[in-house]
């Protein structure tokens, strides 16, 4: 439902690839970061689990539909030569580093790249030269 609201359609005409992903970006790193326990339970769970897996997978799978609804529609702003594979396995990427800054504590080293201030826009920036979209 979260997903649903956040992205739906609506909200977005009109709104170019780069505002969409500076906004949804870190609306994701605060999401996991307000719920950052109940995430980190649900990752390991999935990773016990297969019948937990395979509800974390609907459920990655439904975030991955409804971005690359959103991105697809704009997919003129896409140099990538496969946009529709490149939004699926960019969201992965940036959910993966969300993941693993979930499972494994910060420590002094990475701190200050493991923040949500730096990593919002780093994580944009990686996945729209990713897609080949020109930054805002």
């Amino acid at each position: 439902a979260t997903t649903d609201a956040a992205l739906d359609p609506a909200l977005w005409e009109g709104v170019s690839i780069p505002e969409i992903l500076a906004e949804t970006i870190p609306f994701l790193i605060a999401s996991y970061e307000q719920r950052r326990g109940l995430m980190r339970a649900f990752l390991v769970q999935a990773g016990n689990d297969p019948t937990f897996a395979e509800k974390a997978i609907r459920v990655g799978d439904h975030l991955a539909s409804r971005v690359r609804e959103l991105l697809l529609v704009r997919k003129d702003e896409i140099r990538h030569p496969d946009p529709a594979s490149a939004i699926d396995f960019g969201l992965r990427v940036v959910l993966g580093a969300l993941d693993q800054k979930t499972l494994f504590p910060m420590t002094e080293q990475n701190a200050a790249i493991l923040n949500p201030e730096f990593m919002g826009p780093e994580l944009t920036r990686l996945y729209l030269n990713y897609l080949g979209v020109a930054a805002a």
